[in-house]
């Protein structure tokens, strides 16, 4: 078991230029959980206590505004860390998280990861890097909502998919996970009907298809034209 968790740990980007001494130094200090599909783990509002690092499925990062509405800010995938803030000085959660699939996290409490970091120069430089790539893809996000119609920001976030989780099969490119329409929307920032309205037109061109309930690009090249509005 421990071995197996240091194998994961060593796979996380922020904790790979540590030797396997200081692996199994911060080993000790790792938890494992898991969640099944839609649980939260966290929500706006709670302490920020803990940071998770994702073994196996999908965690959903969004937020919700005061009506109810949800925006995807992000999807972070097996080797991504997520909730770091915790261990800049963080207090509160300003988003929620949510287990997409069934999900295999372990987590480090704030103060131990800080203390660990503080020891670790190359951990902190790695985190600082990190929040500045996704501040910069928030804020791309953000112009994506002020500028772009629904079917170009439709277009985009597939492409963006299929870069991430996409395997190319004879010219077109199938998703490896599943996403609802109302999931789509959320990274969007669209409502479900809006969204089903845009994949329907997609589908009706030729660009996209279901199989087997995942998403298939069937002309991956047209999709990116309209990518590029």
């Amino acid at each position: 078991m421990e071995r197996e968790r240091i194998w994961y740990l060593a796979r996380f980007n922020i904790l790979a230029a540590m030797n396997p001494e200081e692996m199994a130094v911060f080993n000790r200090e790792v938890k494992d959980t898991k969640y099944k599909r839609g649980e939260t783990i966290y929500l706006p509002g709670d302490q920020s206590d803990a940071v998770y690092f994702v073994k196996k499925g999908r965690v959903k990062l969004s937020y919700r505004d005061k009506s109810g509405k949800s925006l995807t800010i992000r999807i972070c995938s097996p080797g991504e860390p997520f909730g770091e803030m915790a261990a800049m000085g963080e207090e509160v959660r300003p988003l929620q998280a949510t287990a997409l699939d069934d999900i295999w996290l372990c987590w480090v409490g704030r103060e131990r990861f800080a203390r660990f970091a503080e020891a670790h120069p190359q951990i902190t430089l790695r985190i600082a890097k990190m929040i500045g790539l996704r501040r910069q893809e928030v804020e791309n996000r953000l112009e994506e909502l002020l500028f772009l119609d629904v079917p170009t920001r439709l277009a985009r976030t597939l492409v963006k998919l299929a870069d991430k989780h996409g395997r190319e099969v004879g010219g077109k490119i199938q998703l490896q996970v599943r996403f609802t329409h109302r999931e789509l929307g959320d990274l969007i920032g669209a409502t479900r009907e809006t969204t089903t309205a845009a994949l329907n037109r997609l589908q009706r061109d030729g660009i996209v298809t279901r199989k087997l309930g995942k998403l298939l690009i069937t002309a991956p090249e047209r999709l990116r034209e309209l990518a590029r509005g």
